[in-house]
C-alpha cells in the first residue's frame, strides 16, 4: 500500500518531465543490475544528500529513488522536513526495471559533487 509520500513507477514515468529525479544509492550500485534512470541526479544518503537539500529549489518537485524504495523513503522524509515537494518512488529501481519500457541506462547524466569537490 502506498503512503501519501509515495508515487508509483507509472506516475514517475508518465509525469517525468515535471519531476527532478534524485538517486540516493551508492555510486558502486549504479553499475549493478538495476542500472539508473537517464537524467537522474546522484545524491547519496549522508553528506551529499544534505548538501543537495541545502541548495534544492523550493519550486521543484523531487522524486527520490533507490534500489527498493527504503532509502529513498528516508530521503523523501528529509526533503519534506526542509519544506520541499518530495516523493518516494515506491519499489525503487527494482519496480522500475520490472515495468515495461524501463528506460534504464548505466550512467547518470548529472552528478552531485562530493564534499571534496570531486564529481563521481
Amino acid at each position: 500500500m502506498l503512503s501519501d509520500m509515495d508515487i508509483t513507477v507509472q506516475d514517475a514515468k508518465e509525469n517525468r518531465a515535471r519531476y527532478v529525479l534524485i538517486d540516493v544509492r551508492e555510486p558502486h550500485e549504479l553499475a549493478g543490475p538495476e542500472g539508473c534512470i537517464e537524467g537522474s541526479t546522484l545524491a547519496t544518503l549522508g553528506p551529499l544528500l544534505d548538501q543537495f537539500l541545502l541548495t534544492a529549489h523550493l519550486d521543484a518537485t523531487y522524486v527520490f529513488i533507490c534500489r527498493s524504495g527504503v532509502r529513498s523513503a528516508h530521503a523523501t522524509e528529509l526533503a519534506r522536513t526542509r519544506g520541499l515537494s518530495a516523493y518516494n518512488m515506491a519499489g525503487g529501481m527494482i519496480a522500475w526495471n520490472q515495468s515495461a519500457s524501463a528506460g534504464v541506462t548505466s550512467r547518470h547524466s548529472d552528478f552531485v559533487a562530493t564534499a571534496e569537490g570531486e564529481a563521481f
